[in-house]
């Protein structure tokens, strides 16, 4: 399959994913809840998480952190080049947002990307794509 082929399926795949759920829905409670009184902040906290050399390094949402800029061991982070996303401990679902940047925007997410978030979110039920 040459190059044109597969980076089409990438393209066509967030589409369908884009059109679905929204990047905000999945482990946004607080983020949301500041804009949205009828949101229900979770018992059990979301977690935003970042490819971090190698691992994946995760921050619980709170109101102090209600997003990835917010976590001091992150700035200065350029978000383009990682993957990343969030955790709805609420409905076990994780978003995956990978690199907007460079020639990993067009490939397939790795198999050890994928298996290094299965166990860090163990409960993860979906996964969604970006």
């Amino acid at each position: 399959m040459n190059w044109y082929k597969k980076a089409q399926e990438v393209i066509d795949q967030r589409e369908q994913t884009d059109n679905i759920v929204p990047y905000t829905e999945v482990g946004h409670d607080i983020f949301n809840s500041r804009w949205d009184s009828s949101v229900n902040i979770p018992d059990k906290p979301n977690y935003m998480w970042l490819l971090n050399n190698g691992s994946i390094d995760i921050e619980p949402e709170t109101e102090a952190t209600a997003g990835h800029a917010y976590v001091d061991r992150w700035s200065g982070t350029e978000w383009a080049k990682r993957y990343s996303g969030r955790y709805s401990s609420k409905t076990k679902t994780l978003s995956l947002t990978p690199p907007r940047e460079g020639v990993s925007q067009f490939r397939a997410i790795p198999g050890a990307i994928k298996h290094m978030l299965k166990r860090k979110f163990p409960e993860m039920q979906k996964l969604i794509v970006f």
